[in-house]
């Protein structure tokens, strides 16, 4: 074997033997959504709003949802609007549409009398395709 192909070889090798760090997500049961159905425990630097879903954007590769509030179940504001802005992108998010209501948790990162900025707690997985 020649020099050149035994290096081949041995790089090939390497390359292959090395793992990603890029993984896909698993399937719908591992999908993680902004919206929780109960409040989790939280720190009091945290937030927890009912909202309903009323407008999708995009931010570069991040989508910004903008919802209404409906109450404030912990943490302080007084506007009517909340944008959530998640700090990066999982492959499992599952973003809700359009008039989806449900309570949004995370941290404050802006506040103004236009809307109050969150980026959001995933909701744990819910296994949908598990038969119970």
């Amino acid at each position: 074997m020649t020099q050149p192909m035994r290096s081949a070889v041995i790089i090939a090798a390497l390359l292959l033997g090395v793992p990603t760090i890029a993984l896909a997500c698993r399937g719908p049961g591992y999908e993680t959504g902004i919206l929780h159905d109960a409040v989790p425990a939280l720190t009091p630097d945290q937030v927890a709003v009912e909202v309903q879903i009323t407008s999708q954007a995009q931010k570069g590769t991040v989508p910004v949802i903008e919802a209404r509030i409906i109450r404030m179940l912990q943490g302080r504001y007084q506007g009517s609007r909340v944008l959530i802005s998640p700090a990066y992108r999982s492959s499992c998010d599952r973003f809700e549409g359009f008039g989806v209501r449900g309570i949004v948790v995370g941290r404050p990162t802006q506040s103004s009398s236009g809307a109050l900025v969150i980026d959001p707690i995933r909701a744990p997985p819910q296994d949908q395709w598990n038969i119970r």
